[in-house]
């Protein structure tokens, strides 16, 4: 929850945020309690979420594609993939998709994320463009250290 603590002006709101993450693709409840100073009445706010997966099914666990000559444009083998989830789905390849490897380094710089264990964003849906809040403040952020490092370099001199 964010804020986790703080005060409320007269006749201000102050919006909270919840974090809801499943373990499990089931019904989840859980309840907060707002403890409120000087009130013996606590708060309590009732949540109810349920946890979803993606699930693939693959036709075959294993392709074989027998002996194939060098450069035979014609060695292939197809594999059939269904998506059973209730939720679109984008397949890419961790060691042939520099997309996915730049945006993987543009996560692990990303300073909130190195300094709490969540980020409220929204999710991203298959072929959407990465989150642009995160490459501005990643740009930022190396333009900051580019101009520390020439900084103390003219000190140094």
């Amino acid at each position: 929850m964010q804020p986790n603590a703080g005060s409320i002006a007269p006749g201000k709101r102050q919006l909270v945020q919840l974090c809801f993450v499943p373990t499990q693709e089931k019904v989840l409840n859980y309840r907060f309690t707002i403890n409120i100073k000087e009130n013996p009445k606590a708060l309590v706010i009732m949540v109810r979420g349920q946890g979803s997966s993606i699930n693939l099914h693959m036709a075959s666990e294993q392709l074989k594609i027998g002996p194939v000559l060098p450069y035979d444009n014609h060695a292939f083998q197809v594999l059939s993939i269904t998506n059973t989830s209730e939720h679109d789905t984008e397949l890419f390849s961790l060691d042939f998709d520099p997309v996915y490897r730049k945006e993987e380094t543009a996560l692990r710089t990303y300073e909130r994320l190195q300094n709490s264990e969540a980020v409220f964003t929204s999710v991203r849906g298959p072929g959407e463009a990465f989150w642009s809040h995160i490459s501005s403040a990643n740009a930022k952020k190396a333009q900051r250290e580019a101009l520390e490092l020439e900084l103390k370099s003219l000190e140094g001199a």
